[in-house]
């Protein structure tokens, strides 16, 4: 699988991460996402997880951590008010697919949908294992994702580095 960030990549085939952009062949279906080219300017400050229950929320903010040291802040937020509050450039949205929360929808990719629709909108990342709903979030506006049965692997590390490092 191929994820991109601007106009560098990251390839995942058969368990190992290329990073090397001269190997990578982009298929129609990873096209890159409005905000990929803005996203890659952004200084990354912040991972909000949006949306996850305790036990998610736990989990993704041990991967964060332990893929990013303490170069970021982790916050965890479970309503609109919260996200728009604490969220915006300089943060790194890290979205749940089925939203536990008051967000005025259940659905993380209408979310997405209505944080890219903002002046100056946060990255936004879907976590989820579905490839469908990672299309759909990046047709709104979204960064390729990553699901939860991958978190704590090489290639989500070097997803989280990529994006918040460049």
């Amino acid at each position: 699988m191929i994820y991109r960030f601007g106009h560098q990549a990251v390839v995942r085939l058969a368990g190992n991460v290329f990073a090397d952009e001269a190997d990578v062949r982009k298929p129609d279906r990873d096209r890159e996402s409005p905000m990929a080219a803005d996203s890659s300017r952004q200084k990354i400050h912040k991972v909000v997880l949006v949306g996850h229950c305790g036990a998610d929320q736990f989990m993704l903010q041990r991967a964060v951590s332990q893929a990013l040291g303490d170069v970021v802040s982790v916050t965890s937020v479970n309503d609109w008010d919260t996200l728009v509050a604490g969220g915006g450039p300089g943060s790194l949205m890290l979205v749940n697919r089925v939203l536990d929360g008051r967000f005025g929808t259940g659905s993380g990719v209408e979310l997405i949908g209505r944080l890219c629709g903002q002046p100056d909108p946060p990255v936004t990342v879907l976590v989820s294992n579905f490839e469908d709903a990672q299309e759909q979030a990046v047709g709104v506006g979204a960064l390729r994702g990553f699901g939860k049965s991958d978190l704590n692997t090489p290639t989500v590390a070097g997803l989280l580095k990529q994006m918040v490092f460049g």
